[in-house]
């Protein structure tokens, strides 16, 4: 074997070692990911897509300390946006600084319920979170009330909520 044909090999073999990493933070079925909790009362468990191509659940590292989280949670396992959730959360140095929640009631992308740093009320309790190379694992609980919006373009109606509460645990691939 020459020397190109060797550097060739380790490429792949390294190749494949990253790519076994990465995929494998959703391989092992007991990793924990779960969103559940009640709106207006109405317990719900929403899904989390684990396809690593277009994964439900991902964060980024925004600068050393600050990690941006995306989670989408669905009622069923065909992903639709009916009855789905949307939540954003920015974490730095171990505290929450931002906090976006949508929660979509109808089939439409609009109208939706949602919660923003400012408006609605809520309050997010950061339990854990363990950062690692390509995964994240996040268990956080929010508790609060959204606001009813018409469209993209209209402001919250702050005498239309919906009272939520959720039990976050999940781990996130790195984007």
């Amino acid at each position: 074997m020459n020397t190109n044909e060797l550097s060739a090999l380790c490429g792949i073999g390294l190749i494949a070692a990253a790519v076994f990493q990465f995929t494998s933070a959703f391989a092992d079925e007991d990793q924990p990911i779960e969103v559940s909790g009640e709106i207006d009362g109405e317990a719900i468990t929403w899904q989390i897509e684990r396809d690593t191509r277009a994964p439900s659940v991902v964060f980024s590292t925004i600068t050393p300390g600050t990690h941006q989280f995306r989670i989408n949670a669905y009622r069923d396992d065909r992903f639709r946006r009916e009855g789905s959730l949307s939540l954003d959360l920015l974490i730095s140095d171990g505290e929450v600084r931002s906090v976006d929640l949508l929660f979509f009631p109808f089939s439409p992308q609009h109208p939706r319920f949602s919660y923003g740093d400012d408006h609605g009320t809520g309050e997010i309790t950061l339990h854990s979170l363990d950062i690692h190379s390509n995964s994240a694992h996040l268990v956080a609980s929010f508790s609060g009330e959204l606001h009813y919006h018409q469209s993209p373009r209209t402001q919250p109606i702050s005498h239309r909520t919906r009272q939520i509460s959720l039990s976050i645990n999940v781990t996130a691939l790195r984007e």
